[in-house]
Formats: structure tokens, C-alpha cells, sequence
């Protein structure tokens, strides 16, 4: 058992990971993921996830519509508990797979709190060109981008993409879950798409909503 913001934490099993997206994903959100990247480890607090269901889901990136030479990276069909690495150039998102049977059901890791690491994750956050001058010259409130966004949360953990495949639940990750899950989870549509955009397949921590790129909208009243 493990610690973190006085709260206790389990790993993760294989079981954990493998009902379809849309219900492992919710109980992502508090979850705290490690990276060592030899020798560097950082890890984050998740509190920001989109679901995708394969195939059959036009927002996916397995959906045939969607398959392009710009979204490479990917080995589409590995088993739950694995990860999946894509982007495009040297911009790169972790997906987590879930389900039975190779079907492409997968969560997209969509932001995180810094847990551990937060000056590797500065370090790295401020070398690309054009990077954030509130990260590189670390003004206050600095800590709030470095994880904000798919892409940001990847290269602050020092993601690269011979990491396709490689298992979750092994170095050089390493998953652990509260042993009791967050509640009162913001949840809503899906960022950024066009097709099945109703599905209400995007869940957010509660607390930490300031440390989203992409804020939730306002609950309707109703």
C-alpha cells in the first residue's frame, strides 16, 4: 500500500483494465501513473480522460474513416493493460487499452497533476521551440501546464514511441488506484470531435479542474 495526499493506494491488476473503455475510464480519474524513463521517473495524478470504443466509434482512431499516414505510430490490437503511443512528428499522446480481445477500446490520457518529477517535467516542457516562457522561466502557477493536454502530459513524462505496446503494469510504469475511488466526477462530451461527439465519454477529477488546458463546461441547471 502506498501514500499520496495522505490517502491510500493499491496497484493496479490486469482485471482493473479490462471491462470496456467507457466504464474504465471513469475509474481512472485519481489514479496515479509512474514513468522511470531511465532513470528520470516522474508521475501524475490522472484527472482528465476520454474513452473511445474502437472501431465502431467514429471519433476513434482505429475507425477506418480516421486511419491516416498523420496518425502513425500504434499497434492497434494489443491486449488490456497495455499502452499505445501515436501522434505526429515528434508530438506524441498515450492511449490506455482496455477490454477483451484486441478491440481497440481505449483511454485517452488526457491531463494530470504532477505528483513526483515536477523539475524533470519543467526541464523537458521548456526545451522544444516555442515552448511556454511561464514554464521555462518558472513563474508561479508554472506547475499547472506542464500535464494540461494530451501531448504536454506525454513529454513531461518522457513518452516516446517504442513505448507502443509495452504493459502498464510493468516497468516502466507502474499504476496505482485509490483505495477509495473520487466521486462526483465532472463528465461531458469528448474534446475536439466531430463524429459521436453526444457520448458523454470524457471524466474529470473534481477538485483540479484549474489544471486543465480544456476546462468542462458549466452543468446545466436543470
Amino acid at each position: 500500500m502506498t501514500e499520496y495526499f495522505g490517502k491510500k493506494y493499491a496497484e493496479v491488476d490486469e482485471a482493473f483494465l479490462a471491462p470496456p473503455a467507457a466504464l474504465v475510464a471513469p475509474r481512472l480519474i485519481g489514479c496515479v501513473l509512474h514513468h522511470d524513463n531511465h532513470g528520470a521517473e516522474t508521475a501524475i495524478m490522472l484527472i482528465d480522460v476520454e474513452a473511445y470504443g474502437g472501431g465502431s466509434d467514429r471519433a476513434s482512431h482505429l475507425h477506418p474513416e480516421n486511419r491516416s499516414r498523420r496518425n502513425r505510430g500504434a499497434t492497434n490490437l494489443t491486449p488490456h493493460g497495455t499502452v499505445r503511443i501515436h501522434g505526429y512528428r515528434d508530438m506524441w499522446a498515450m492511449d490506455i487499452v482496455c477490454g477483451e480481445g484486441g478491440a481497440g477500446s481505449t483511454v485517452l490520457v488526457r491531463a494530470g497533476l504532477p505528483v513526483a518529477g515536477i523539475d524533470i517535467m519543467a526541464e523537458r516542457r521548456s526545451l522544444p521551440k516555442g515552448a511556454d516562457m511561464s514554464i521555462k522561466q518558472r513563474k508561479p502557477g508554472y506547475e499547472k501546464k506542464l500535464c494540461n493536454a494530451p501531448c504536454k502530459l506525454a513529454e513531461g513524462l518522457g513518452i516516446y514511441p517504442e513505448l507502443d505496446g509495452a504493459s502498464l503494469l510493468k516497468r516502466p510504469f507502474r499504476l496505482l488506484r485509490p483505495v477509495e475511488p473520487v466521486t462526483n466526477l465532472l463528465n461531458g462530451e469528448r474534446v475536439g470531435v466531430t463524429q459521436d461527439r453526444e457520448l458523454p465519454w470524457r471524466w474529470g477529477h473534481p477538485d483540479h479542474q484549474a489544471w486543465l488546458a480544456k476546462k468542462f463546461p458549466p452543468k446545466d441547471p436543470k
